[in-house]
């Protein structure tokens, strides 16, 4: 059901994004960057980075760590097709992939 209310939203133009236990959802892409070079979208959800399985944003920022310079991702689409999708990163700045992660509420 959620998928459907997700997919209506989009046609109607909001974006009402939930958070995922498959791996990091993307909220947004900021443009220009190695994210938005890899195509990447609000709603997709990143499933391994580098080879690694990630679940939430700490294990993303590991993973983009085991190879500075280079990021290969397995993305499932806001459809439900698998990706895979990958990019240079900015030398010297892995962290700025221009990924914006659903953020996780304290528990």
């Amino acid at each position: 059901m959620l998928g459907g209310v997700n997919a209506m939203s989009l046609y109607l133009g909001n974006n009402y994004i939930s958070r995922t236990d498959l791996g990091v959802r993307l909220i947004a892409v900021q443009p220009g960057t190695p994210a938005a070079k890899m195509h990447l979208q609000a709603g997709d959800i990143v499933l391994t980075c580098n080879g690694r399985a990630v679940r939430d944003a700490a294990s993303l920022y590991a993973a983009i760590q085991t190879q500075p310079t280079y990021c290969r991702l397995k993305v499932q689409r806001f459809d439900g097709a698998l990706e895979l999708t990958e990019t240079a990163i900015f030398q010297g700045a892995p962290h700025e992939l221009g990924m914006i992660t659903f953020t996780e509420e304290p528990q």
